[in-house]
């Protein structure tokens, strides 16, 4: 009677384990907890299923840690106290309490480094050390922790942990918007190894490599590395990776605008994020979802969606999410033909980008990287001293020998530390020098581009309000609601040129057909304060070219203030543009007027236009006409 009601009580425990396990790997722990024969086999069993953390939910995690922790702290082994509460750092990263996380990650740290204990344990806090602060927004010393994993590891010849930090340098770069340094760590990390297990328990390196593709627009290579993220993820059972790269794949699909194939993964990681949880991935999940519906054309449910997942990043203090957040709530808007609100919430969006990159600044960024290389040339030389004193200890084979051998290795060694020396000062000096002179580029190329873009578009809107301020004088008194709409329309624009800039930040590529559209947007806009002219603009696009966001604003800034010139200037009624992308990239903008003058070519706007032409590496060409007008030419 005992054996069947044994039996019974077996069959119903696996059916119950079967029903709330979230994987086969992680209901056969369980089924391992339950019959541990003593408590060194239990604790053991309980780390190997902590270790699925990113696949438990926080409940269960949490749970199976506290039991961790109480048998490790009967044994007193710091090695396995450390562990324990690792996993419970897990858990508090899980549900948004990282400054526990960071407290436990520290402590523990301090008595592992200077007890000399597990370099693996040490790795592990690390790394968790890092995540913790770049999921609170501290970027900088995020990614000082992980080059400090990265040059640990590759002192201790740690294969896996030398892949996660290389990712984790990747995912700074990545949050940070520095796409093309992030799939560079990226692409690092897979060469790490060739093995594919490392691979597979790295599935993610693969999504962020997909998630870069999507932001770059190049959606094929995205698809690929999405799918290889997905298939390694279902083959070594984790849930985390998996919702990720399922989120990344619809993204790539919302990108394509093909917004019915996002449907299904999107669902299905939703789901799984329903199982395991984590507020920093859940308003990723919110962002994605409003994105969804803003494509979809149910701006109410985005809406929704974006201000809960504002409200839960503020509650955890996730600021690095609500940008994307923010993002989402301004496509909605969009999407419900609220443009006041759309245009509030892209101003929102461009506060937070600014408050964290001046946190986080390129150049305090690159001071990090250089320390790195730093510890990484005198890591290389450790290496080569011990092998010299390696290939020395051969000498010591006669008793005679001895005390010459070591008077010639201590002068050459001696010798090779002054000269290593004087080689990590120049390196030093080097690589100072090369940062002041790139921040003082940076500042100067940005102060002249933004004179630039004052006087070529801003110039335009407020030379058109000036001629309507004319006219209203000239009314004295039968002012006509034709001139105060058109003075609004110009004070619109002066607004509309400013989103221009907006729109040039938030792309890394731009299609040549959408600067042609912003020029007709432009040309649209201003053309009701000039009604004398008769204005054509004629397309060629054979080939509908990518231009980087700096090469599109000046291409447009050039045809603007060469429109503008033409209608301020010329003297003519007729200006004809055209647009031509094949082999080449063909821009002319021609007026019927009265041609070049010769003091016309010293103002600021033919110069502010040759000097964006250089910019792009492209030719501008101003000339009069026969028997008159004038043409701008620009040419790549």
């Amino acid at each position: 009677m005992r054996g069947k009601l044994f039996v019974f009580c077996t069959g119903l425990f696996l059916i119950v384990c079967n029903c709330y396990s979230q994987t086969k790997r992680i209901e056969n722990l369980k089924r391992q907890i339950h019959f541990s024969q003593n408590d060194k086999q239990r604790l053991e069993t309980l780390f190997s299923l902590c270790e699925q953390r990113q696949s438990l939910s926080s409940d269960t995690l949490h749970k199976y840690a506290l039991e961790a922790k109480k048998l490790s702290d009967a044994t007193n082994d710091l090695n396995k106290i450390a562990f324990a509460d690792y996993y419970l750092a897990n858990y508090y990263v899980k549900i948004g309490l990282l400054d526990s996380a960071f407290i436990l990650c520290n402590n523990n740290l301090e008595t592992l480094q200077n007890k000399k204990l597990d370099i693996k344990a040490i790795l592990k806090f690390n790394a968790l050390k890092a995540q913790v602060l770049v999921k609170d927004n501290k970027y900088k010393e995020g990614l000082a922790e992980f080059y400090k994993t990265l040059s640990l590891a590759e002192h201790s010849n740690d294969t896996l942990m030398q892949m996660i930090a290389r990712n984790g340098i990747g995912w700074v770069n990545m949050e940070i918007n520095q796409n093309d340094e992030a799939l560079k760590w990226f692409f690092r990390a897979l060469q790490t190894s060739k093995n594919n297990l490392y691979h597979q328990k790295n599935a993610n390196i693969y999504s962020n490599i997909a998630s870069v593709y999507t932001a770059k627009h190049q959606n094929d290579s995205a698809e690929f590395f999405a799918k290889k993220a997905i298939d390694l993820s279902e083959k070594d059972e984790n849930l985390f990776f998996l919702s990720n790269s399922l989120n990344i794949l619809a993204d790539n699909y919302i990108d394509l605008k093909k917004p019915a194939l996002a449907e299904l993964p999107l669902k299905r990681a939703i789901k799984i994020r329903e199982q395991i949880g984590e507020p920093f991935y859940v308003v990723s999940d919110l962002s994605q979802l409003a994105i969804f519906y803003a494509h979809q054309s149910q701006p109410e449910k985005g809406i929704a969606a974006s201000r809960h997942g504002i409200e839960i990043a503020r509650k955890y203090n996730l600021l690095s999410k609500l940008p994307y957040l923010q993002f989402a709530l301004a496509q909605n808007y969009k999407a419900a033909h609220d443009y006041l609100k759309y245009g509030e919430t892209l101003e929102q969006v461009l506060s937070l980008k600014d408050s964290v990159f001046q946190l986080n600044s390129e150049e305090a960024l690159a001071e990090i990287k250089t320390k790195y290389n730093q510890q990484k040339q005198e890591n290389l030389i450790i290496q080569q001293k011990l092998a010299i004193n390696r290939k020395n200890s051969t000498l010591f084979v006669a008793f005679t020998s001895v005390m010459f051998a070591i008077i010639i290795t201590l002068i050459l060694f001696k010798n090779y530390k002054r000269k290593q020396r004087l080689i990590v000062a120049r390196i030093k000096d080097e690589e100072a020098l090369k940062a002041k002179q790139a921040v003082l580029a940076a500042e100067e190329n940005e102060r002249k581009r933004i004179s630039a873009d004052l006087h070529d578009n801003l110039g335009a809107y407020a030379s058109a309000i000036s001629s309507n301020v004319d006219d209203l004088i000239a009314a004295r008194g039968a002012v006509t609601d034709s001139v105060i709409n058109s003075i609004k329309s110009n004070a619109d624009d002066i607004m509309n040129s400013l989103m221009e800039t907006i729109w040039v930040l938030n792309k890394t590529e731009i299609l040549i057909t959408s600067v042609s559209d912003r020029f007709k947007s432009y040309v649209a806009r201003i053309r009701d304060s000039y009604p004398e002219f008769s204005i054509n603009i004629n397309e060629n696009i054979k080939q509908n070219a990518t231009l980087s966001p700096e090469f599109a604003l000046n291409m447009l800034r050039i045809m603007q203030e060469a429109f503008h010139n033409a209608i301020k200037h010329s003297d003519g009624d007729c200006i004809t543009v055209e647009i031509t992308s094949g082999a080449r990239i063909e821009v002319s903008v021609i007026d019927n007027g009265k041609g070049i003058i010769n003091k016309s070519m010293n103002g600021n706007g033919i110069g502010n236009m040759q000097k964006r032409a250089r910019s792009n590496g492209w030719k501008l060409t101003v000339k009069s006409l026969e028997p008159k007008g004038t043409a701008v030419e620009l040419s790549s």
